[in-house]
Parts: structure tokens; C-alpha cells; sequence
């Protein structure tokens, strides 16, 4: 699942204990039912304990969210660091991406961020901050990824980058939109998306800025 990064707050080991112990339950139990009360119930702690650490609920599930997206990108960052990638692995990696959005357990969270991206166009000033964060904090790790581990130009890399996130939300959604049944079509059209997208990384091209038109 792609979901914005957000550094641990190693200054409050409290609120960083709720958050562990608050993802996990989301992990296990997803979304359909959470309430501050019950969440506090499975926890062991009073309502008020949340509100005092995240505020609203909304804020809360911002903050597991983010958790569920900082481990993803550590495992993505862990295996490119250790397989050291080419242009000519991309691919692979975008299917591990996909295969992590498709777990079971993810299939909450999931749910939860177009409920978020939803919620995000009825009011900006409320949810913008989860707006810049779930596009600008993916941006920069794909695009730092291209660069570093792709030999991707900078220029080229932005744009990329952008290419794959909107494939991946894309498919994302697609996954939540049709029947239980159909996911396996959506899968198959992830498999076939990976290649496309392995010709954008491995041929460099000139950004459209640079292109004559004379």
C-alpha cells in the first residue's frame, strides 16, 4: 500500500508504543468497525489516553497509515540495497510493490486511504497535510529510487516517477472497485503494466520541456 512517510516520534515513547500496538490491531482487524473506544478497549487504555497522543481519529489513522507505509518503503529500500537493482530488474520491483498492496491484511488500509483521498476533496484545509504527504513523500522515494538505484537523470526522474505512482494508485483503486472475484484480472494487468513501465526507466529520454517543437 503507498501511504505517505512519516519519521517516529522518538520524543514521545508513549504515543510511539500506541502507534505500534494501534497499527498492528489495524493490521489484524482493519477498518470497518474502529472506533476510538474499541481501539482503546484492545489496547488497555482510556479514550481520552488516544485523544491526548492523536487527537481526532482521523489523525490517528493518518498516523497508522503512515506507520504501514514506512515499513513498506524500508522493505523496498532494504532489497534494492541488497540486490543492488538495474534498469532491467524495475519491473520486479514494481510487482513487489503490487504484491504487498495485495496481501489481505493490507486490504483495510487500502480502503481506508480512498476513504482519506475522498474525504481530502470535500475539505482541503482539513486533510491537506495528508494530501501533500500521500503524493510528495512517494514522489520523492520513487523518483530518489530512479535516481540512485535506475541511473536515471534528474529531470527524467521526476516525471517517471509520477508515471508510476498514478499505475500503482491505479491499480490500487481497481482492486477495491471491482468484485473479489475479478481481482486476479487486475492482477494480470499489473503484470502486464511492468514491462511498460521498465521501457520508461530504462530508456532515458528528453524531458518534453527540452524537446524542439521548431
Amino acid at each position: 500500500m503507498l501511504w505517505p512517510m512519516e519519521q517516529s516520534d522518538k520524543r514521545n515513547p508513549r504515543r510511539e508504543e500506541l502507534t505500534e500496538q494501534a497499527t498492528e490491531y489495524l493490521k489484524a482487524n482493519g477498518l470497518a468497525s474502529l472506533t476510538y473506544r474499541k481501539l482503546a478497549d484492545e489496547l488497555g487504555v482510556a479514550p481520552n489516553t488516544l485523544e491526548h497522543h492523536f487527537g481526532s481519529k482521523d489523525k490517528l489513522l493518518e498516523q497508522l497509515l503512515a506507520r504501514l507505509a514506512n515499513d513498506q518503503r524500508r522493505g523496498l529500500q532494504t532489497r534494492m540495497a541488497a540486490n543492488h537493482p538495474t534498469p532491467a530488474d524495475f519491473d520486479q520491483y514494481f510487482w513487489a510493490a503490487i504484491e504487498d498492496i495485495s496481501e489481505p491484511e493490507n486490504d483495510g488500509a487500502n480502503k481506508l486511504f480512498f476513504e482519506l483521498v475522498g474525504a481530502s476533496m470535500r475539505d482541503r484545509d482539513l486533510y491537506g497535510e495528508f494530501l501533500s504527504h500521500a503524493m510528495d513523500d512517494w514522489i520523492t522515494f520513487i523518483e530518489s529510487a530512479l535516481r540512485e538505484h535506475f541511473g536515471m537523470s534528474v529531470d527524467r526522474s521526476v516525471p517517471v516517477a509520477h508515471a508510476v505512482l498514478a499505475v500503482i494508485r491505479g491499480i490500487m483503486l481497481s482492486r477495491q472497485m471491482v468484485e473479489e472475484t475479478d481481482r486476479g484480472f487486475v492482477d494480470e494487468a499489473a503484470r502486464l503494466l511492468g514491462p511498460m513501465l521498465k521501457m520508461l526507466v530504462a530508456q532515458e529520454v528528453p524531458p518534453s520541456s527540452a524537446v524542439d517543437t521548431e
